[in-house]
């Protein structure tokens, strides 16, 4: 495929938000042409001739699919949660391709990605904690699964620590938020990574997924996953509490088998859920292969 000029169309400058900055890099290595629209800092896109534009979700800032050119492919990667926003099918009609981790919902189901470069496993981390949790105090559904893990870790000598924004809210402990390069350190200190997909309203594998398997380093342990049977088919998954409590177990009395499968899902994760790989999927629905 010859290089394109994209308009790629994500919050470049804010670091509460990383993925634009690993998608810029992708594309760039793919040997793409980019023109920016960072939403947050210009209401209006560049006035600049592109072959597409690429959007990053966009919908939580603003619906910049109305101000994109109209006879060039307009193109969306949602890789976040369609039912936390209203109008979402609006938002949907407006491009010409839509891809989304959610694999029950409309458009073409593509599961996150990881950057090898950012996540991999860091040396000379010394292994701090038993489990961990990266991510945000939201929904609620989180926030009540997580009160209820915490009261049944308590009979446990396990550690366990949250990193994420606020929890304190709801009166649970946590530390700061983890992006890029940190994030991968956490892990690298970690044995465990518990995440929950919300898997009650048909949400895929998400991003996180793919960065924990990358780096290499701590086991991920999930909820049931739509769609994730067909990625990291070999990843420990849980139906409740008890069954999450009796994986994390399993898993930190069994050190080798832990390690296999955390070295099988990174071969994985670095085959096929890159950020050039899933860009790459994306370009060829709009111009073949």
């Amino acid at each position: 495929m010859s290089p394109k000029t994209i308009l790629l169309v994500t919050p470049y400058l804010t670091a509460d938000w990383d993925i634009g900055k690993l998608v810029m890099r992708a594309l760039s290595q793919m040997g793409h042409r980019l023109v920016l629209w960072d939403a947050f800092t210009s209401r209006n896109p560049p006035n600049t001739e592109y072959d597409l534009s690429l959007v990053m979700k966009g919908h939580s800032v603003v619906d910049p699919y109305q101000q994109l050119r109209h006879d060039r492919p307009k193109v969306c990667w949602f890789p976040d949660h369609l039912w936390l926003f209203e109008g979402i099918d609006e938002y949907i009609d407006g491009y010409d391709y839509f891809f989304t981790i959610s694999k029950e919902s409309r458009g073409i189901f593509l599961p996150g990605a990881a950057d090898p470069i950012i996540h991999y496993p860091y040396p000379n981390q010394p292994l701090k904690y038993d489990i961990i949790y990266i991510g945000t105090a939201y929904p609620k559904c989180k926030v009540d699964f997580m009160r209820r893990f915490i009261m049944r870790l308590r009979p446990e000598r396990w550690s366990f620590n949250i990193f994420g924004n606020d929890w304190q809210q709801y009166g649970i402990k946590a530390d700061p938020p983890q992006y890029l390069t940190n994030f991968s350190k956490v892990c690298a200190q970690s044995k465990l990574v518990l995440n929950l997909n919300d898997d009650l309203y048909g949400v895929g594998p998400t991003r996180k997924i793919h960065e924990v398997a990358s780096c290499g380093t701590a086991l991920i342990i999930l909820d049931k996953a739509t769609g994730q049977d067909e990625t990291y088919p070999m990843v420990p998954q849980f139906r409740s509490i008890d069954d999450a409590i009796e994986l994390i177990r399993y898993y930190l009395n069994h050190a080798q088998e832990r390690f296999e499968l955390v070295q099988a899902m990174q071969a994985i994760a670095h085959e096929k859920y890159t950020y050039e790989h899933q860009l790459g999927v994306i370009l060829e629905h709009v111009y073949g292969s």
